[in-house]
């Protein structure tokens, strides 16, 4: 597959006063100007996240359901197996979630679909072995489910409920509980600005 690449054009006048402003690289002030930030303030934001600037994840569209699935395993104690995919997003993603739904009492484990193996997402032969190694009835996509209807609506129909996080195609997987991407929804301006630099 070949690529090509489009360069944005330098703005060495922005980059180098902002460069100047805020005591940054020249080469990181390009960066940020090529990702639409040009404020001193914004810059701030950016560079130095907190806590109380994050937006709302309850924006994202069907956050709430998969919450109360969640918290449905957890009152049951219900095991789940978070499945991610092999890059550097599903794998931390996968990481972060494994640690974090385990401390706070989860029964909770984690399965990377092989690369060579078993191929890209939630495919029928991934998500078999998955079940085979951690027979649950809740899975929890991360970073791939996008596009796997037919994967989902077999998991479906053998009662197993699926949460997608970080849906990015242009049809949602039917039948599971679904936290879409905002990009890959119509939900709402707020959430679509407040989730732009979200990974997907």
């Amino acid at each position: 597959m070949k690529f090509r690449w489009s360069l944005l054009p330098s703005q060495p006048l922005l980059a180098g006063r902002l460069a100047q402003d805020l005591k940054i690289s020249p080469l990181l002030a390009q960066c940020l100007v090529n990702r639409g930030l040009s404020e001193p303030g914004s810059i701030g934001d950016y560079l130095e996240p907190r806590l109380k600037h994050l937006s709302d994840p309850f924006l994202l569209p069907d956050m709430a359901i998969a919450v109360e699935r969640l918290f449905q395993a957890h009152a049951k104690k219900e095991p789940l197996v978070i499945f991610g995919d092999y890059d550097v997003d599903g794998v931390t993603s996968s990481a972060l979630l494994l640690e974090v739904l385990g401390t706070l009492g989860w029964t909770v484990h984690s399965y990377l679909p092989h690369r060579m193996d078993e191929g890209y997402g939630l495919s029928n032969e991934a998500t078999e072995n998955c079940l085979k190694k951690f027979p649950v009835s809740l899975l929890l996509a991360v970073d791939c489910g996008s596009t796997s209807v037919d994967s989902i609506n077999s998991l479906k129909q053998r009662g197993i409920d699926v949460i997608v996080h970080n849906v990015g195609g242009s049809s949602a997987p039917g039948g599971g509980f679904i936290t879409t991407h905002p990009k890959a929804s119509s939900s709402s301006p707020k959430a679509a600005s407040g989730f732009k630099n979200l990974c997907m």
